[in-house]
């Protein structure tokens, strides 16, 4: 009974605190009044959506983070003859390949069959061994659909990740577009928080965003920021677009940073600019 009511109580906790954060950030900032714009003057009704969210969010994070453990579920399927790119996943701190439990459906709905998602830990790694684990996963998938360069979706620290494979040298033709969604393309303040190495190494505008920064160059693969209003896990909110040239920025319904897992209508937003890579890339 105690550890039910803890795991409980404990979600509304996290997303009560960092939507307190958020509106500390928030308050001062020219953000808030285009909250207040967006709002119609009522600031505080995107606060109890997005505390509501992140809330739920959490609670179902929190039931599906067991099935990573469900290896036949998350096996690749044997290669097929979709037309479609095959999809790479790519979650983000503290999470597993869980996260993508309700995507997988989805984007297999919309005729994506091929599927492969990246799993890491974020404890004794550092961001360029996960590029460098990213980078073989990539070459493995590029073996496995010749001719048919994969894209990739990353949430939050994946979409980061993403970024930076995308980057590193002889990638970009391999690669047929990159998605991210809520991922902290300048860092976020709330890594100072964070536990472990690899959430510390994502301070706003540190050491990594700024050596990501100065490595970057335009390229021809299409790269999409998605990101919402009211994100409560990258402050400040403008660290959720990318400085770089080339990336296309577009704006969520104002939902909490993990619910964009779990989100029907941002999915719908993914998989439109998925089918738009594939019908580029044809």
């Amino acid at each position: 009974m105690i550890v039910l009511l803890l795991l409980i109580l404990i979600p509304l906790g996290i997303a009560v605190q960092t939507y307190a954060l958020f509106w500390y950030e928030t308050a001062s900032s020219a953000h808030r009044r285009y909250l207040e714009d967006l709002s119609n003057g009522n600031p505080g009704r995107l606060l109890i959506k997005g505390i509501l969210s992140s809330y739920f969010s959490l609670l179902l994070t929190i039931a599906l983070y067991p099935t990573s453990f469900w290896r036949k579920l998350w096996q690749p399927e044997p290669a097929s003859s979709c037309p479609l790119p095959p999809i790479i996943l790519v979650h983000g701190l503290y999470h597993n390949i869980s996260a993508w439990f309700l995507y997988r459906r989805w984007l297999k709905a919309a005729g994506f069959a091929d599927i492969t998602v990246m799993g890491y830990s974020s404890w004794n790694q550092t961001f360029p061994q996960l590029v460098k684990n990213l980078e073989q996963l990539l070459a493995e998938v590029c073996e496995r659909f010749p001719g048919r360069p994969p894209i990739l979706v990353g949430h939050s620290l994946g979409g980061l990740l993403s970024r930076a494979l995308l980057q590193s040298v002889g990638n970009s033709a391999k690669i047929g577009g990159v998605i991210t969604l809520g991922t902290p393309h300048q860092g976020s303040k709330l890594a100072a928080l964070g536990l472990g190495n690899l959430a510390k190494s994502i301070i706003y505008r540190g050491a990594l965003i700024e050596e990501l920064e100065k490595g970057e160059a335009e390229v021809g693969t299409p790269c999409v920021a998605l990101y919402s209003p009211v994100d409560n896990m990258v402050l400040p909110n403008h660290a959720l677009q990318a400085t770089g040239a080339g990336w296309i920025h577009q704006e969520t319904s104002p939902i909490s940073h993990v619910a964009m897992l779990y989100h029907r209508q941002t999915a719908e937003l993914v998989i439109e600019y998925l089918k738009s890579m594939a019908n580029a890339k044809n």
